[in-house]
């Protein structure tokens, strides 16, 4: 529940984030799971961002980059939906 609540009282700034870093690669990238997974992917990135908000790397750069870079090698290698969400 707490997670959902924090989806659904992000900001339009963090909302336009994640639409960002779906658009630019991680949309594409899952298109062969069908839009039923794909969709999955989409909430599991709003979870993560939401999980890692206001966290960055060493580098100064926002975390979830991470976890967004690992979840397009994985889409790379056509794995299945949940090992996409779980990188």
């Amino acid at each position: 529940q707490q997670i959902l609540d924090a989806i659904m009282n992000l900001s339009e700034d963090d909302k336009e984030q994640i639409e960002h870093y779906w658009d630019t690669g991680l949309m594409t990238t899952v298109s062969y799971l069908g839009s039923s997974n794909a969709a999955k992917v989409k909430y599991a990135l709003a979870v993560a961002y939401c999980a890692h908000l206001g966290q960055k790397r060493k580098s100064g750069e926002p975390f979830i980059i991470h976890p967004v870079e690992v979840a397009k090698l994985l889409a790379g290698l056509k794995m299945d939906a949940e090992t996409v969400m779980a990188g």
